[in-house]
């Protein structure tokens, strides 16, 4: 059996995890730097004020998401080179959207894992017809000017890292 853990946050723990599970296998999904922005900010709407003990300024909390995803991307670019070769994939959001079935697929064969074929496929068909054929991804406003700037200057080196551009 595997786990599972899908969470941005354990992006900033991949030595950890590597030295509680030294054969762990990753897979980083990168995506637009602007759409993850605007849906941090639709979870920060959505969920974090369960967790307030005050209310912060909405100051505050662009700064939290902005430092926060500064901190997860650093840590993950830094500790990445300590993956054992094979164990990590990388793919774009966009690329396994847009064919989850032949995308997972890749990943299981580049992780070595067996029975994508045999049953896997099956499971991830059904789940992209049953569950996932009329799901909409969130559509969110476009981010006003200043706060696009700041989120380009800050998270510029993840943007170049996998070629986003901000045109």
């Amino acid at each position: 059996r595997r786990l599972v853990l899908k969470s941005p946050v354990h992006t900033a723990r991949v030595e950890l995890l590597l030295r509680i599970f030294p054969d762990a296998q990753f897979i980083y999904i990168h995506r637009d730097p602007q759409t993850v922005y605007r849906s941090a900010c639709h979870m920060a709407d959505t969920t974090y004020g369960y967790t307030y003990l005050s209310s912060p300024t909405d100051e505050q909390i662009h700064e939290f998401i902005l430092h926060q995803f500064e901190v997860l991307w650093e840590e993950y670019e830094r500790a990445r080179a300590l993956i054992p070769q094979g164990n990590l994939v990388e793919v774009s959001y966009d690329v396994l959207t847009a064919d989850p079935e032949e995308t997972i697929g890749l990943l299981y064969k580049a992780l070595r894992i067996d029975g994508y074929e045999d049953s896997a496929r099956q499971l991830v068909r059904n789940a992209v017809r049953s569950r996932l054929q009329h799901y909409q991804k969130n559509v969110h406003a476009p981010l006003p000017e200043e706060l696009r700037d700041a989120v380009k200057k800050r998270w510029a080196r993840y943007s170049q890292a996998w070629s986003y551009r901000w045109d």
